[in-house]
């Protein structure tokens, strides 16, 4: 399965970017850094960010901000 994971990096994201991998999925890491990236907060970001990753099977929005 094809799956993008937007918040790939952080604290929840990146052990389930690790399951999904070693599960045999191929993994579409978005983070804030990351290329191709997104801001949740513009609809035209949005659009330009599913038109650069193509077709997907699933998408995990783990996006946010927590305490450590």
């Amino acid at each position: 399965m094809r799956v993008a994971v937007i918040g790939a990096t952080g604290t929840i994201g990146a052990p389930v970017v690790d399951l999904l991998t070693r599960s045999g999925h191929e993994v579409i890491r978005v983070s804030r850094n990351s290329n191709p990236r997104v801001n949740l907060d513009d609809p035209a970001s949005i659009d330009a960010f599913y038109n650069a990753i193509g077709e997907v099977d699933s998408v995990l929005c783990i996006a946010g901000h927590s305490a450590r």
